[in-house]
């Protein structure tokens, strides 16, 4: 796997160019946790406004028991980052903390939304987006050489299996049950 991640890191990094690395640290932006955080406080808004209780139970539990579990990972794994990057990160390597979280993030706008966009052509482009970002957040984070490429793929898959468990938690009947008693709603 080490000779993987260096090759494959190799290869990417071996792309740069000033475009492209202007690219990939609005994509990094993009996945960072500011970004992440003020998005998610706008969907929690929105989904306390329609009354949406059940899913926003999900989106809460998914975001963020995914901040506690990118800790808990990072600090279980103790994996060192690529040195020499474009620019510095300090802490553990894996999981990618930015991948992680884009990953729950932008998967949990296609389980909140693409439902109700009624078009078949522009629900495929909402989810093809929101993939996209995934994929182009964890690029970004091998091209600005601050994570190995094991780290991306793990966190996506992690993001996945995460954002899983979290849907699967919030449709239990119990805990609908609870989420739609009065004593929770506003």
């Amino acid at each position: 796997m080490v000779l993987l991640d260096a090759l494959i890191n190799s290869a990417v990094q071996g792309m740069q160019s000033f475009s492209l690395t202007e690219a990939m640290l609005f994509f990094t932006k993009i996945g960072g946790i500011y970004f992440i955080l003020a998005m998610t406080l706008g969907i929690i808004t929105y989904l306390l406004l329609k009354k949406r209780y059940s899913k926003l139970s999900a989106f809460v539990v998914g975001i963020g028991g995914g901040i506690v579990l990118r800790t808990i990972l990072k600090y279980l794994f103790k994996r060192p980052r690529p040195t020499g990057g474009i620019i510095n990160e300090t802490g553990y390597s894996f999981p990618s903390g930015h991948t992680l979280l884009s990953t729950i993030f932008f998967l949990f706008l296609i389980y909140l939304f693409a439902r109700e966009i009624k078009n078949k052509t522009l629900r495929i482009l909402f989810v093809s987006i929101n993939v996209m970002l995934i994929l182009l957040i964890g690029f970004s984070r091998i091209y600005l050489g601050v994570h190995w490429f094991t780290d991306v793929i793990g966190a996506i898959f992690i993001g996945m299996i995460w954002v899983t468990i979290s849907i699967k938690f919030s449709d239990a009947k119990h805990v609908k049950k609870l989420i739609n008693q009065k004593v929770y709603k506003p």
